[in-house]
C-alpha cells in the first residue's frame, strides 16, 4: 500500500491494515492509479478498493474480487462471488471448439442490477472468503484440464 495513502487516512490504514496485508500475501493488487491520488480529498477512502486477482480464463486481466471500504468510509469488507458458467455465443471469437465450454465469472443480480457478493465483519470470515473464492478457481482448473483430456478423445 503506498505510504501517501497511509499517512493520509492514518485511522481508516488502522482497521484495513490486516486486509491489505493478507490479500497482498495471497497475490492480490490493488487496481487504482496512484497518479490520480490527491492529498486530503475525502473520497480518497476509495484507493482502499478495487482488490484484483487475475483468473485463469483471462489474460493479462484482472478482475476486481474484494473491497474494504464503503462511500460513507467505514469498513465494509464485500468480496465478490464467481461461478463457474457457460459462456454466451459471442463471448469466445473465431473457433469455438478450441475453447472450453463454460467460463469463470462474477455474475451480476439483474433485480438489484449489481455483482453478487458477500459481506464479512471480521478477518476469520474475510480469510473463509477469500478460501471460497480459491476453491472456485481450483474447481474451474480442474474442469479445464479434464475438458482438455476430453477434447483429445473426441
Amino acid at each position: 500500500m503506498d505510504k501517501r495513502l497511509i499517512d493520509d487516512m492514518p485511522v481508516l490504514w488502522e482497521k484495513v491494515k490486516p486486509y491489505v496485508e493478507y490479500l497482498e500475501s495471497m497475490g492480490f493488487k490493488t487496481s487504482h492509479q496512484m497518479a490520480y491520488f490527491h492529498p486530503g480529498n475525502e473520497e480518497n477512502y476509495t484507493f482502499f478498493n478495487g482488490w484484483q486477482y487475475q483468473l485463469p480464463n483471462r489474460r493479462n486481466e484482472w478482475e476486481v474480487v474484494v473491497d474494504l471500504v464503503s462511500y460513507t468510509g467505514e469498513l465494509k469488507l464485500e468480496i465478490y462471488k464467481f461461478s463457474i458458467v457457460k459462456p454466451p455465443k459471442h463471448y469466445w471469437c473465431g473457433d469455438n471448439k478450441a475453447k472450453p465450454p463454460f467460463i469463470l465469472t462474477n455474475l451480476r443480480d439483474d433485480v438489484n442490477d449489481c455483482y453478487e457478493s458477500t459481506i464479512v465483519d471480521n478477518l476469520t470470515d474475510f480469510k473463509k472468503e477469500i478460501g471460497k473464492f480459491f476453491n472456485t478457481i481450483k474447481k474451474y482448473n480442474e474442469k479445464i484440464k479434464k475438458h482438455e483430456l476430453e477434447k483429445d478423445f473426441t
